[in-house]
C-alpha cells in the first residue's frame, strides 16, 4: 500500500516529508500509529510534490547517504551534502525515465 510521510525520518526505512512510496503493512503500522506515515489517498491526479531539493537539504548528511545508497548511488567519503543531493536527484530522475 502507498503511504505518505508526514515528517522526514530514518529507521528501518527512510523517507522525506511528503514522500510517497509503497510500504509493507507490517512496517507501516507502527509508523502510522506514531504519526510518521498516513495512507495515501487514491486520487485521479497527482499533486506536485514539495520542492525535492528543499526537502533533501533539510536532511542530515547521514540520512542523505543512506537514501542515496538505497537508490544504488556509490557515495564517496569526500562528498558533501550538495554532492549527495545532486546524486540523489540524478538517480531519481534516471529511475523515472525508464
Amino acid at each position: 500500500m502507498k503511504y505518505k510521510a508526514t515528517v522526514s525520518f530514518a529507521g528501518e526505512i527512510t523517507m522525506g516529508r511528503g514522500e510517497v512510496r509503497d510500504v509493507s503493512d507490517d512496517i507501516a503500522a507502527p509508523l502510522v500509529a506514531d504519526g510518521y506515515l498516513e495512507p495515501e489517498k487514491e486520487a485521479g491526479g497527482q499533486a506536485d510534490p514539495p520542492d525535492r531539493q528543499e526537502e533533501l537539504e533539510s536532511l542530515t548528511k547521514d540520512v542523505l547517504s543512506q537514501k542515496a545508497e538505497e537508490l544504488g548511488v556509490d557515495v564517496k567519503s569526500n562528498w558533501n551534502k550538495a554532492d549527495i543531493i545532486n546524486a540523489i536527484l540524478e538517480a531519481e530522475s534516471a529511475g523515472s525515465d525508464t
